[in-house]
């Protein structure tokens, strides 16, 4: 696909844009919300077709403060729904924590980043894993999760038919 990262950059994006400031006390739960995406850009297929993303997001932050700082946040955050594209169409789906730790300056990410079930079936392919990169270089200090490389090749194959 095009670009590694697509829809899971948008969702990042809409996660990062609709977190709310911390306020005083310790740890904060914020009320769970839901997104409905339709039509999100999620890449190319070398066969020569778009692929687009249809699908509801929830999320849940949890924020810990010392005094009125914010030194992390958990992003719990679920989206199931459709990748389209050449005529047919796959579910898509995600279950994944990120951990924003400011005072180690890390963020963690850990779960099942993307799956799909090409054939309505079992499980087909997935990435998940642990992921821990620099807040500050965004460099990727481990990784245990699939690839995105595997996982895209395994989506344009089900919808080239």
């Amino acid at each position: 696909m095009g670009s590694r990262k697509r829809t899971l950059v948008a969702v990042a994006a809409v996660v990062l844009a609709a977190a709310p400031a911390a306020t005083a006390g310790a740890p904060v739960i914020l009320t769970p919300s839901a997104l409905v995406v339709t039509g999100s850009d999620y890449g190319s297929c070398a066969q020569g077709f778009d692929v687009t993303a249809d699908f509801v997001l929830e999320r849940r932050l949890v924020n810990f403060l010392e005094g009125d700082e914010l030194v992390k946040q958990v992003r719990h955050v679920r989206w199931e729904g459709t990748l389209n594209g050449n005529g047919h169409s796959v579910t898509y789906g995600g279950t994944v924590t990120f951990t924003f730790d400011f005072l180690a300056g890390t963020l963690t990410k850990t779960g099942r980043f993307r799956y799909s079930k090409p054939d309505g079936g079992g499980l087909a392919v997935q990435d998940a894993g642990r992921t821990v990169e620099s807040l500050e270089t965004g460099v990727i200090e481990s990784d245990t999760a699939g690839t995105i490389e595997k996982f895209d090749s395994a989506i344009c194959a089900a919808l080239a038919g």
